[in-house]
C-alpha cells in the first residue's frame, strides 16, 4: 500500500509555543481540543509534532509506555513517534495515543525553556491566574468549577514558564471540560497545592523542600532524560524560590478565592 502524504492537520498556540502538528489520519479528539482553543498560524514553530507511521484513525491498538517513542530530530524540535502492537494490559484508542503524545513533546520543549507542564486546574481574574494542584482526587476540577467569578484556563493540565522577568500560568486544550477555551494565559499569582479541610483553614505557608516535594509530583515527566530532569527540577525550584508555592486548605464546596485574597492582602501588608 503506498503511504499517504502527510498533510497540515493543525497549527496552535501551547503554553506560548507555535506547535504544528503533521499527519495523514486527523485525530478527531486531539482536533477538536486543538481547534477549540487556538488554531492559528502562529510563526514560528516552536514545536513540530510530525507522524512517522499512523494506523486507521479508529483503529484499536494494544500499547504501553514503550509503544511510544519520541525522537528529537532538528531544531526547532521536530517530533515524531511510532505506534506498534503489543501486549499490554489497557486498550486505547489511537486518538487518545496521539493527545499523549502531544503532551509528551509539550512537556519535553517546556523543560528547555523555563517552563513545567503539570496535572493542574487554574482559574483567571484581573488580578492574575491562580494555579491548583496536588493528586487525583485532591479537588482541583471542584476548585476551578466553585469559583464564582473570573475565567476557566483548564481543569486537568496546566503549563507555567518563567519568561520576560515574570511567571506566565497557560490554560492548555487538554481538559475534561467541553468549555469553550481561548488561548487564556496571565501572570502567576500563586501556585497552590490542594489539601481537603473541613475546617477550611485557608492558604498556609509551606516550607521550600516541602513545597517542592508536592510540586514535582505533580509534573508532567513523561520519561524524561537527565538533560531534561534537570530543567525540570531547576525550574520547579525557581517556583518554589519565587514564593508562589503554598498549602491551600478547603472544605468540600469553600469557594478559594476569599481565603487566596486574605493571605495575599497580608503578605502585601507585611512587605
Amino acid at each position: 500500500m503506498p503511504r499517504q502524504a502527510l498533510q497540515l492537520l493543525a497549527h496552535a498556540q501551547l503554553a506560548g509555543l507555535g506547535v504544528r502538528l503533521e499527519g495523514v489520519a486527523p485525530p478527531a479528539l486531539l482536533l477538536r481540543r486543538l481547534n477549540r482553543f487556538a488554531s492559528c498560524s502562529v510563526e514560528p514553530t516552536h514545536l513540530h509534532i510530525r507522524q512517522l507511521e499512523v494506523r486507521p484513525a479508529h483503529a484499536r491498538a494494544l500499547l504501553d509506555r514503550s509503544d511510544i517513542q519520541v525522537f528529537v530530530l532538528e531544531e526547532p524540535a521536530l517530533f515524531g513517534f511510532l505506534l506498534t502492537p503489543r501486549l499490554a494490559t489497557d486498550t486505547i484508542y489511537f486518538e487518545t495515543a496521539m493527545d499523549v503524545v502531544v503532551r509528551i513533546a509539550l512537556a519535553h520543549r517546556l523543560s528547555t525553556l523555563d517552563g513545567l507542564l503539570l496535572h493542574a486546574s487554574g482559574w483567571r481574574r484581573p488580578e492574575g491566574v491562580a494555579l491548583f494542584f496536588g493528586p487525583s482526587g485532591a479537588g482541583k476540577t471542584a476548585t476551578v468549577s466553585q469559583a464564582p467569578a473570573g475565567e476557566f484556563l483548564c481543569d486537568e493540565t496546566m503549563a507555567v514558564r518563567f519568561a520576560a522577568g515574570r511567571w506566565v500560568a497557560y490554560g492548555t486544550p487538554f481538559s475534561k471540560s467541553e468549555r469553550s477555551m481561548d488561548p487564556l494565559n496571565g501572570a502567576l499569582l500563586g501556585a497552590y497545592a490542594l489539601e481537603k479541610d473541613e475546617q477550611g483553614r485557608g492558604v498556609r505557608p509551606l516550607s521550600k523542600q516541602d513545597g517542592l516535594a508536592r510540586l514535582m509530583r505533580c509534573v508532567m515527566l513523561h520519561g524524561a532524560g537527565a538533560s531534561e530532569l534537570g530543567g525540570v527540577l531547576a525550574t520547579s525550584i525557581s517556583l518554589v524560590e519565587a514564593g508562589l508555592v503554598h498549602l491551600l486548605k478547603l472544605r468540600l464546596g469553600q469557594d478559594p478565592w476569599p481565603p487566596i485574597e486574605q493571605a495575599r492582602s497580608t503578605a502585601d501588608g507585611s512587605a
